[in-house]
């Protein structure tokens, strides 16, 4: 990667030397140089992997649009929703984008049964596509098995997940899934 920030760094040079007449020179050469290393850092995104999170590119002067950290997509029941929210904040607190699931106040339900929503309001296959639009737009899915529970949502959103080669990951990965052909891998993204 440095060879290639360098090859960059000397065609920024000869271009701005062609440009500015032979040779380039801003009021002084440490001027010189950071703008070259702002030009090839406009250039050369860092690449996505499992290590970018916002942490790091705030360290390094680094945050771009064209950079981003991983993104998580959070998969599970809704009965889970209190642990999916403390996964969430977790993961946001290591540098990662996290989508997931609404979560309502208690105020919103009107009966008991706070779980299952969108059955509730008829809106349950709106909600699973949705779902697995972000699980599209997710680098990882990471699935809050609790006790080895896995409803269908989640089971679908799982085989979606894998038909779109996307990793998975268990918050417990002790548990098997033999009709998901999984194997879990676990805990931290």
């Amino acid at each position: 990667m440095e060879k290639v920030r360098e090859e960059i760094a000397r065609k920024i040079r000869a271009k701005l030397s062609d440009f500015y007449g032979l040779p380039f020179r801003p009021a002084s050469q440490d001027l010189r140089e950071q703008l070259i290393v702002e030009l090839v850092d406009a250039v050369l995104p860092i690449e996505v992997t499992e290590e970018v999170t916002i942490k790091d590119l705030i360290e390094k002067g680094r945050i771009k649009a064209k950079n981003r950290p991983k993104i998580i997509c959070l998969c599970g029941s809704t009965r889970f929703t209190a642990e999916m929210l403390i996964t969430q904040w977790n993961f946001t607190k290591q540098g990662y984008i996290v989508l997931s699931w609404c979560a309502l106040p208690d105020a919103y339900f009107q009966g008991e049964d706070k779980s299952h929503i969108g059955d509730q309001e008829g809106v349950k296959e709106i909600v699973d596509e949705v779902h697995k639009r972000k699980i599209d737009l997710a680098d990882e899915v990471f699935v809050l098995n609790i006790g080895g529970y896995i409803g269908d949502s989640t089971k679908s959103e799982i085989k979606h997940a894998t038909e779109h080669k996307k990793p998975v990951k268990f918050l417990e990965p002790e548990w098997s899934y033999p009709e998901l052909n999984q194997v879990p891998r676990g805990g931290k993204a």
